[in-house]
C-alpha cells in the first residue's frame, strides 16, 4: 500500500497530476465563492430597503455633490428606514 505522502508527491511530479490539483483547486475555490455571495444575498433581505447598488461602487454614484437631499429623496421612497451600500461599507440610515 502507498501511503498519501507518496501518492501526493507522484501527482505532483507529472504534469497532468499538477493540472488536476489545479484544476481541483479553481473549482473549490469557485464554488466557495458563490456560496458565500449565496449567503450574503440571502442576509441583504433581511435589511430595510433602499437603492440598487453597484457592483464594487455601491450607491456612492446615486449621491450628489448634497448628500443630505439625496437621503431625503430616498427617506420618501423607500420609507424611514433605508439601507444603502457605498463601496464596501453599508449604511443604515433613519429619516
Amino acid at each position: 500500500m502507498v501511503s498519501p505522502r507518496t501518492a501526493l508527491t507522484m501527482v505532483l511530479q507529472t504534469p497532468d497530476g499538477l493540472v488536476v490539483i489545479l484544476a481541483v483547486l479553481t473549482v473549490s475555490l469557485a464554488l466557495i465563492n458563490i456560496l458565500r455571495r449565496f449567503i450574503m444575498e440571502r442576509m441583504d433581505r433581511l435589511l430595510p430597503p433602499g437603492p440598487l447598488p453597484l457592483p464594487l461602487l455601491g450607491s456612492i454614484l446615486s449621491i450628489g455633490k448634497e448628500p443630505w437631499v439625496t437621503y431625503a429623496e430616498w427617506g420618501s421612497v423607500y420609507g424611514m428606514w433605508t439601507y444603502s451600500r457605498c463601496t464596501y461599507k453599508a449604511n443604515h440610515c433613519m429619516y
